[in-house]
């Protein structure tokens, strides 16, 4: 075990740089149910993730795949199924354990504090840490992500809307997870943001050796960044699978509804919103 992670509570064993060689998925995902006042809103939902890479989820709206997150993250109890991180059943433990044992997650909105500079946020993302080892977390969070350097000292509320995701995704890197659940981080970005998003922090996420677990409605430009993908309609797996068969022929209509897709059915998932936000 690592310094960054020695002592921690909840900490899963051999947690560190060189995790992943030769041992079980980061994320396993079983057969998993959940909802809430014990009525399921998924069913029978299995993934995995896996060290360096990423796996996306899509699916219409009410699908479900808020509560998969909640039941990943803890925040929801499950009703049937478990979840594994690095082989060790986790499925019981309360969500700040699960954030402890090296589970980062970034929500769609509230990612960042408007009023704290952008090292702020990051000491803010790193508060567990001890004060010796924070200041050298901080740092390597910023040369992942280069373009929050000459801004350290900016208002977050001062910041672009790719900022701020970017902002966002580096809090959460600060204790140094080792999974990284990424809720629509591309909201309310215009396309060509929400690319340059995705490539910068999804890329630099899988380049470190972390796993990516990608909720986006973006289907055409998430499946790009995508090794494994979920389809979820009405709680239920429509499709699991590799993305790469995807990717050049994304039939939203047949995935999502199982039915031929209505002409610019592809485009409609990947819309510019009308007030996107700029760099």
């Amino acid at each position: 075990m690592d310094s960054a992670t020695a002592g921690r509570e909840g900490a899963l064993p051999g947690f560190g740089p060189d995790a992943g060689k030769g041992e079980p998925s980061l994320l396993e995902v079983t057969d998993v149910a959940a909802g809430y006042r014990r009525e399921a809103v998924i069913r029978g939902i299995s993934l995995c993730v896996e060290h360096g890479s990423a796996a996306l989820v899509i699916g219409p709206n009410g699908a479900g795949k808020s509560t998969f997150v909640k039941a990943v993250t803890g925040e929801l109890p499950l009703l049937a199924g478990s979840v594994r991180l690095r082989g060790v059943d986790v499925s019981r433990w309360p969500e700040e354990r699960r954030t402890a044992a090296g589970v980062g997650y970034v929500p769609q909105v509230r990612d960042v504090f408007s009023g704290l500079t952008v090292e702020e946020n990051l000491e803010m993302g790193g508060y567990r840490l001890p004060r010796r080892l924070l200041r050298d977390h901080i740092d390597q969070v910023v040369d992942t992500f280069p373009t929050l350097k000459p801004l350290l000292r900016r208002r977050a509320a001062h910041l672009s809307g790719g900022q701020r995701k970017l902002l966002g995704v580096a809090r959460a890197l600060v204790p140094q997870p080792e999974l990284v659940i990424l809720d629509e981080p591309t909201s309310n970005l215009s396309p060509r943001i929400a690319s340059t998003v995705l490539d910068e922090a999804v890329s630099a996420l899988c380049a470190q050796g972390r796993g990516v677990l990608l909720i986006e409605q973006r289907v055409a430009v998430a499946l790009q960044r995508a090794s494994t993908v979920l389809v979820l309609v009405d709680g239920l797996p429509r499709h699991s699978g590799p993305a790469a068969p995807l990717r050049d022929k994304v039939d939203l209509g047949h995935l999502f509804f199982g039915r031929d897709a209505a002409p610019g059915a592809e485009r409609a998932a990947d819309p510019a919103p009308a007030a996107a936000a700029e760099p």
